[in-house]
C-alpha cells in the first residue's frame, strides 16, 4: 500500500520520514526501549492481551480505553511500562518471560511449564525473533507505508 492513498501529501524524503515515525514509535527514544527482558520471549500482545492490558489501566489509572477519545501513544506508552506487578497482566509476562530453572523444584518447574502453555501469544512459537529483526520488520514495513521499496 503506497502512502498516497492515506496521506494527501507524501514526505519529500521517504527515508527521513521512517526515522521520524520509529522516532516517534519509540517515544523520543534514540535507542528503543527493551524493559527488562531484552531479546527474551515476548512478554505481550496488543491483540491476545487487549483484555489484561484494559483492565489493569482501568483499575490503576481509572482510564477506560474503549471510551477515551484520545491518548497520545507516549502518554500511552509510559503508563503502560508502568503497571504495577501485581495486575494479572505483569504475572502472565512475568510467566511468558521466566526462564525455568532446572534447580528449582519439579512442582516450581510444572507449575511454570503449565503457565507458560496457558498464556502463551498465539503465533509466538512459530519463530522467535530478536529485537533487532524486529525493528527490522518495523523498518521494512514503515517503507512499504511510505511507498519505498
Amino acid at each position: 500500500m503506497k502512502l498516497e492513498k492515506d496521506y494527501p501529501t507524501p514526505p519529500d524524503d521517504p527515508g527521513e520520514a521512517l526515522t521520524k515515525a520509529l522516532w516517534f514509535y519509540s517515544c523520543g527514544r534514540e535507542t528503543p526501549h527493551t524493559g527488562s527482558h531484552g531479546d527474551s520471549a515476548q512478554a505481550y500482545s496488543f491483540d491476545d492481551d487487549d483484555n489484561l492490558i484494559y483492565a489493569a489501566f482501568l483499575d490503576q489509572y481509572g482510564v477506560d480505553l474503549s471510551d477515551i477519545p484520545y491518548l497520545h501513544w507516549w502518554k500511552f506508552q509510559a503508563m503502560f511500562e508502568n503497571l504495577r506487578p501485581d495486575h494479572k497482566f505483569c504475572q502472565v509476562m512475568h510467566y511468558r518471560t521466566a526462564k525455568i530453572d532446572r534447580k528449582w523444584p519439579k512442582a516450581q518447574r510444572d507449575f511454570y511449564t503449565d503457565m507458560k502453555k496457558r498464556y502463551a501469544i498465539r503465533g509466538a512459537e512459530k519463530k522467535k525473533i530478536t529485537l533487532a529483526e524486529r525493528d527490522k520488520q518495523w523498518k521494512d514495513y514503515i517503507k512499504q507505508r511510505l511507498g519505498g521499496e
